[in-house]
């Protein structure tokens, strides 16, 4: 069983982040399906208006974008999205700009490579899990 032990932001991570969530809710398969497959496209619409916010640089924007990423990586447990979400938050409250564009570059790759893992799972196979 997975511990809450320190993590870092390795690549790879959120690869856990999201098997300890199957593993978790693993008793009710459709809250799963349901929760996975929203998920690309709730990050998407969310990215989008992130994106828009650290183009136009619009720092409060930003925080609050930030702020609603944490809450949303947080429900399926990916802590290395959470914590760059929150870094994103910091650096936009603190106005810097420069930091946000730097970070939201960062949450972006993740985003795409979180999104192509989810695609990949056969989430059919879920209810046999």
């Amino acid at each position: 069983m997975k511990t809450n032990i320190e993590k870092n932001t390795n690549t790879d991570e959120y690869i856990d982040d999201i098997q300890f969530f199957i593993e978790t809710n693993q008793d009710d398969p459709d809250f799963l399906i349901e929760i996975l497959e929203s998920f690309p496209d709730d990050v998407k619409d969310r990215l989008n208006k992130l994106k828009t916010s650290v183009v136009n640089e619009n720092t409060k924007a930003i925080a609050v974008a930030a702020h609603k990423f944490i809450a949303l990586f947080s429900s399926i447990f990916i802590d290395s999205a959470s914590q760059i979400s929150h870094k994103l938050q910091i650096s936009a409250k603190s106005n810097n700009i420069d930091e946000c564009h730097e970070i939201f570059n960062q949450l972006e790759r993740l985003m795409n490579d979180i999104v192509h893992y989810l695609s990949s799972l056969k989430l059919e196979n879920i209810k046999h899990v």
